[in-house]
């Protein structure tokens, strides 16, 4: 069902209170229209303008090519509004910030990505907790020991089969023949 404000629903009333979109559905309209306002040459030009007028480079990390504009409010996303680029409806971000802020993560200020939700990332959260640090090195051991074990029963069973299995060929992996 097409309702006024473009999205789809799904038709089922939720508890009373109506339609539920079908997120799903509206996001790939959404992008459909925005890849088309990111072809043409208007789009572009507002972009490059942008980006030369609000510094040319990356707000989280600095870098200065492969740069973007990121919008940070949806209701940002009708044409006419969506061109007009205000500094405080967008962010200049480089491809790879773009991307981990699409992935849900932020820049922490040691300039590691972090969760969104978390003050912190984990190396300057162990920073500052040397308990956690040395719980975390400790844990990290016992993995490796654990993983070292691991291999070596693999190794003892397979060798245990061989031996149990003497006439077993070998398969020929030697590609030099063509074979």
């Amino acid at each position: 069902m097409e309702v006024s404000d473009g999205a789809d629903y799904t038709g089922i009333d939720v508890c009373g209170v109506g339609n539920i979109p079908n997120l799903e559905v509206s996001k790939k309209k959404r992008r459909s229209k925005l890849r088309k306002i990111w072809q043409t040459k208007e789009w572009r030009d507002a972009v490059k303008k942008y980006i030369q007028e609000h510094g040319g480079k990356c707000q989280w990390c600095g870098k200065t090519d492969a740069l973007t504009v990121h919008h940070l409010y949806r209701s940002a996303y009708g044409m006419d509004i969506y061109i007009q680029l205000s500094p405080s409806q967008n962010i200049i971000l480089c491809r790879s910030c773009h991307f981990q802020l699409h992935r849900g993560k932020d820049r922490c200020k040691c300039g590691k990505y972090k969760p969104m939700e978390v003050e912190k990332c984990w190396d300057c959260l162990c920073d500052e907790t040397p308990e956690l640090k040395e719980k975390m090195k400790y844990v990290k051991e016992q993995k490796r020991k654990e993983q070292k074990e691991f291999r070596r029963q693999q190794y003892l069973k397979a060798k245990k089969w061989k031996k149990d299995h003497p006439n077993t060929k070998k398969l020929n992996t030697n590609k030099t023949n063509g074979m």
